[in-house]
């Protein structure tokens, strides 16, 4: 693993994941997952919907905020949210415009899964 500065740290439940992804799915092909102040955001814009699902500290298992966004492809996130929303735990570590971090435990802790996922970069 590439070791980069991901200034936000986010534990949340796989199951929320899995929810928001399925959710921005129907809606769009990307999602972009951020900190806004102290709000953790999965979002998603399509051509008639929008998704938003925001979390604040109290709804995460911790939470270590910076101001960052990136923009990542859904059909990734798609068939990654298919392992993580069986998990009880996933460390998300995020940049701005940086790859996004995935990290989690299974098999009741006897095994460890690290993913990177690059980000779509936005033209400017």
């Amino acid at each position: 693993m590439p070791t980069l500065d991901l200034p936000a740290r986010i534990v949340i439940r796989g199951e929320d994941i899995k929810r928001a992804v399925k959710a921005a799915d129907k809606v769009g092909d990307y999602m972009s997952m951020g900190v806004r102040g102290n709000v953790f955001f999965m979002e998603a814009d399509g051509d008639t919907d929008k998704v938003l699902v925001e979390m604040t500290k109290d709804q995460l298992i911790e939470f270590n905020p910076a101001e960052v966004r990136a923009l990542f492809s859904l059909d990734y996130l798609s068939d990654m949210s298919k392992t993580i929303g069986k998990v009880s735990e996933v460390t998300l570590n995020i940049g701005k415009d940086y790859p996004l971090k995935v990290a989690f435990k299974f098999a009741e802790g006897h095994g460890h899964a690290e993913y990177m996922m690059a980000p779509r970069v936005e033209a400017q």
